[in-house]
């Protein structure tokens, strides 16, 4: 069953295309639609961008959204309060004052789900925008089609228009393309002005008051789709693991570990996805769950990583492989060796290895498409490699001449360029071509020359770098 934010935010969207290509009709015959209307059209493109991505995880979504009733109304809350500009660091920062306030700690699944509430309270308020805009294009035209009709020999007053059926109460819209547009009659508009002005004094409120009003709610209305627009934009380059980094304990915890702070992204999202799961399947909430995990890591010099993904017997997986593999290969051998050639023990044979080789590929295939492949635990070094993770960087070749220990080393300067960085190494592993006897004369002759590129690559980047 779809979430009520998911339905909320398909229903938005609807309402916003329909008010959008009702905006292009207009743009074609050249009419001008206002500034808050040219930045919805400018940047309808985001929206499209934003439903395109949510509708790709509408299914698991649709799940994950039943806990994320709590964090959206705060979220929603901060947001409104900006005047809807994303600031992440405002978000992280009230998030924790919320946890400390109430004792309570957001899950990593509502965690994950900020950036998809946030499209959802844009969008909404985006709808919101839309509407309002759509009642001062009504206005405007009902009052330009009204003003069209006005006789050239008489003067104008409230009756008029109320014939017409404009409503003047408590609506400012008609007001303020009332004052805008009939200020070009001149004289001929004083009568109305009059009246209008003896009917907003009788609420207590002037002409004046109303349109400075009106000025100001669509300024405001100006500066919060510009401020929505931005806000889409820059959620594109939202990165999730700050947010879990500020607001959830869980990470904070496992944060502690050396090795997982040089885990890369994709490896401490397998790390989150095990806690939610396994803390689920012994009934624990992930706090009490990566607690224990760390209890037993310092009592049992059992590292979290191990007890997470403890190691399965894959003994009975790999019979089932070789045996179906075995058995397919066998019948489709008997099968087909009765129509290959006569003597049938011969064409058995013959057919054994081709039958077997597609027995494989069919069988795999089979299994990766029903068993998907689970991504290997990763390092991060892309920033900066430990002392205690030094590397080098390997080139084995058979050099014949000194040409080739240049282009060799070469090869390794430029990996050298493209990746500076501290503890990284590089050497050239080479052997001569072969010969009859042990050693040959120019044997020296490459090593020395090889010792030298070595140097002066050292000499030149100021680090001993290249080796051979």
């Amino acid at each position: 069953m779809m979430h009520k934010y998911m339905k909320k935010f398909l229903s938005d969207y609807t309402e916003i295309n329909e008010y959008y290509n009702f905006l292009v009709d207009k743009t074609k015959r050249l009419e001008f639609v206002g500034i808050t209307n040219e930045w919805l059209i400018d940047n309808y493109y985001l929206i499209i961008e934003h439903k395109n991505n949510i509708l790709e995880q509408k299914g698991q979504l649709s799940k994950d959204l039943k806990k994320s009733s709590n964090i959206y109304s705060i979220i929603k809350k901060l947001v409104e309060n900006s005047e809807y500009q994303l600031n992440y660091k405002m978000i992280i920062k009230e998030l924790n004052r919320y946890q400390k306030k109430m004792n309570t700690f957001f899950l990593y699944e509502e965690i994950s789900l900020i950036p998809i509430l946030l499209i959802f309270i844009y969008i909404s308020k985006l709808n919101e925008i839309s509407q309002e805009s759509y009642l001062e294009l009504r206005a405007k035209n009902e009052i330009e089609t009204i003003i069209q009709e006005i006789p050239e020999d008489i003067s104008v007053d409230i009756s008029f228009f109320e014939k017409h059926g404009v409503n003047f109460k408590n609506n400012s819209n008609y007001i303020f393309e009332m004052n805008h547009q009939l200020k070009e009659l001149g004289a001929k508009a004083n009568k109305f002005f009059k009246e209008l002005n003896i009917l907003l004094e009788d609420r207590g409120i002037s002409l004046k008051e109303v349109l400075n009003d009106e000025y100001q709610r669509r300024s405001n209305m100006n500066l919060l789709i510009s401020n929505i627009f931005k806000s889409l934009k820059n959620l594109s380059d939202l990165n999730t693991e700050d947010l879990y980094e500020g607001i959830s304990k869980c990470e904070k915890y496992l944060m502690e570990d050396d090795i997982y702070n040089d885990m890369s992204k994709q490896t401490k999202q397998l790390y989150r996805s095990q806690i939610i799961k396994l803390s689920k399947r012994v009934g624990l909430n992930e706090i009490k769950y990566v607690e224990r995990l760390i209890d037993n890591a310092d009592h049992e010099n059992y590292h979290i990583g191990l007890q997470l993904f403890k190691p399965k017997k894959n003994q009975l997986r790999f019979c089932l492989y070789f045996s179906s593999i075995f058995l397919f290969t066998i019948l489709l051998c008997i099968l087909f060796s009765a129509y290959f050639i006569p003597y049938r023990v011969f064409g058995f044979f013959i057919l054994l290895v081709p039958v077997g080789q597609l027995t494989m590929q069919v069988v795999s295939q089979l299994l990766s498409s029903f068993i998907p492949p689970k991504p290997l635990p990763k390092m991060d070094y892309s920033k900066k490699i430990p002392e205690d993770s030094a590397t080098m960087v390997v080139i084995p070749t058979i050099i014949g001449n000194k040409e080739k220990i240049k282009e060799v080393f070469d090869k390794l300067e430029t990996f050298y360029i493209f990746n500076r960085s501290n503890n990284l190494y590089f050497t050239l592993l080479g052997d001569v071509t072969s010969s009859d006897s042990k050693e040959c004369s120019y044997d020296k002759e490459l090593s020395e020359y090889g010792k030298m590129i070595a140097s002066q690559l050292n000499t030149k980047y100021k680090k001993d770098l290249f080796y051979l």
